[in-house]
């Protein structure tokens, strides 16, 4: 209705729409909160609203397209992913929708089997599977999520196997009797080391400590910690010995008065139990052995004399023994008696001339046990290393000798050696008509390289006196032609004299010039010699 100040009144009447209808935005399983509180969402989501007389769409004060992507990988994280999404039409109808969108705060490093942690994971998988299906992810953001969602179901799965497992080792030790250190204590040691350890790359994390240990399974593990302190001590006592073989020498540097405390380290393995034997370190054992024999060895040398003793029984069954070696000197009654024995015995052929007389035995632990078949090392003398023959004999209390036929001679012909099942006194003896091997030619120097010995030396003699020889040859050569040349020389001269009518030289002094008062008399040639103003 209007009017005007004549008096005229218009009346029309038209249809008016009042829009009241407030914009709608869909966001998925998107929700505003009803506490007050932005619920936290993990998975990206396509934000759509309808409108159809839209004012404004903003998020976070920022203009917002229809179909926008918000995801956790591209949100303000300075307000800890706060987002404000406000449609307003028209007419002033507002919808908002609070929410936190944000990186999803279980990791494979800190989930637990927790019911919270459970069903967290749960909606995690529930979100992206409703986003999946609306297509509002794209395929990089599709294959990250579902990588995610199955690492942590993994890691999941282990952790549940983990604390399974731990169970089930403890319901096994209640159960058992009996524990020893061969078949239980590296087990029990892994287990114990789970919860003990200072490595944080192997010690459990206390919640999941605490879940192995819910209800009776505490008691469990209490029993196994009471029996593996006491397999603990049994294993100290082999840690103690394994030290004290580290500290043993090497096996290229021991020595015999090493012995003493090699055979102490290796009765203290010896008095273990069978248990602890058998987790003892093999490499260890094998080094202790190992130095036992080598010492061993060493006791079954003399080393004054340089005679030595070989034989699998000697080493191990009759440990701690050593040789002992008695000789007799070339000026006793015993060293006499058995040279003439064998001077009148044996042909002058054979081996007669005794070299040395020695008498082996045994001493100490193992001494009275069977030797078995042993080698016995004797040494040439070293003024005697030249020769060529050798023989040992069996020198027996009653005085007999009998000659060892499996004597030989060592490869660099400084021992001799053979075997016996039994120790006894021994002569060692070279033939009495010496034959004397022949000595290596001697080297007297190098001439580029080359070796000089004798035969050179006498080939350079020889080539010296050859070109000597050939010099003196060419001198007189020399002098022959002169002679002949000089001699060729005067006759040609003297027939040259002769063609000229001089057939002869004059020869001598001419003849004294005469007094011309006197033609018959002659004047002297004698000098006058004064000698300090006076005639001599």
């Amino acid at each position: 209705v209007s009017g005007n100040g004549y008096g005229i009144t218009v009346e029309h009447t038209f249809t008016v729409n009042i829009d009241n209808v407030a914009p709608v935005i869909h966001a998925g399983n998107i929700r505003n909160s009803e506490t007050g509180e932005p619920l936290e969402y993990y998975i990206d989501q396509e934000i759509t609203y309808v409108e159809a007389n839209l004012k404004s769409a903003t998020y976070n004060n920022f203009l917002l397209s229809n179909g926008q992507i918000i995801a956790t990988n591209t949100v303000d994280n300075s307000n800890g992913g706060r987002v404000e999404i406000r449609v307003e039409d028209m007419a002033g109808n507002v919808t908002t929708l609070t929410f936190i969108m944000t990186i999803f705060p279980l990791t494979v490093n800190n989930i637990t089997t927790s019911t919270q942690d459970r069903e967290l994971l749960n909606r995690l998988e529930n979100d992206y599977n409703a986003a999946a299906q609306a297509g509002g992810l794209t395929e990089s953001r599709m294959q990250y999520f579902e990588t995610l969602i199955q690492r942590l179901k993994d890691r999941l799965i282990m952790l549940e196997t983990q604390i399974g497992a731990y169970r089930n080792y403890l319901s096994q030790v209640n159960s058992k009797q009996s524990f020893t250190l061969e078949s239980d204590y590296n087990t029990m040691f892994t287990y114990i080391n789970y919860f003990e350890t200072k490595d944080e790359q192997i010690r459990y994390p206390d919640w999941m400590q605490q879940a192995i240990l819910e209800g009776e399974y505490r008691t469990y593990y209490l029993k196994l910690e009471t029996e593996f302190e006491k397999l603990q001590i049994l294993m100290e006592e082999v840690l103690t010995i394994e030290d004290e073989v580290v500290l043993l020498p090497a096996t290229n540097v021991v020595a015999r008065e090493d012995y003493q405390n090699i055979i102490r380290v290796y009765n203290e393995y010896d008095s273990l139990a069978r248990d602890q034997k058998a987790v003892f370190t093999p490499n260890l054992l094998n080094k202790l052995t190992e130095l036992r024999r080598i010492c061993e060895v060493l006791l079954m040398q003399d080393e004054s004399t340089g005679i030595s003793i070989d034989g699998d029984h000697l080493v191990g069954e009759l440990g701690g023994s050593s040789l002992t070696v008695t000789s007799y000197a070339a000026e006793s009654q015993y060293f006499i008696e058995a040279q003439s024995t064998l001077f009148n015995q044996m042909a002058p052929t054979e081996s007669r001339k005794i070299l040395s007389i020695n008498r082996l035995s045994l001493e100490g632990a193992g001494a009275e046990f069977d030797t078995g078949i042993i080698t016995v090392t004797l040494p040439i003398p070293e003024d005697y290393r030249q020769y060529v023959y050798f023989a040992v004999y069996e020198l027996s209390p009653d005085g007999t000798i009998t000659k060892i036929e499996t004597s030989r001679i060592s490869p660099d012909a400084e021992t001799v050696y053979f075997t016996t099942d039994h120790l006894s006194t021994y002569i060692l003896a070279t033939t009495a008509n010496v034959v004397v091997a022949e000595e290596p030619e001697k080297i007297y120097g190098s001439i580029a390289g080359i070796e000089v010995d004798a035969t050179m030396l006498t080939y350079i003699t020889y080539s010296v006196v050859a070109m000597f020889v050939i010099f003196v040859i060419i001198i007189l050569l020399i002098a022959w032609r002169r002679r002949k040349f000089l001699q060729g020389y005067n006759r040609d001269h003297k027939k040259a004299l002769i063609r000229r009518g001089i057939h002869s030289i004059p020869k001598g002094n001419p003849p004294p010039p005469s007094n011309p008062a006197n033609p018959i008399e002659r004047v002297g040639h004698d000098p006058q010699v004064f000698y300090r103003g006076k005639k001599r």
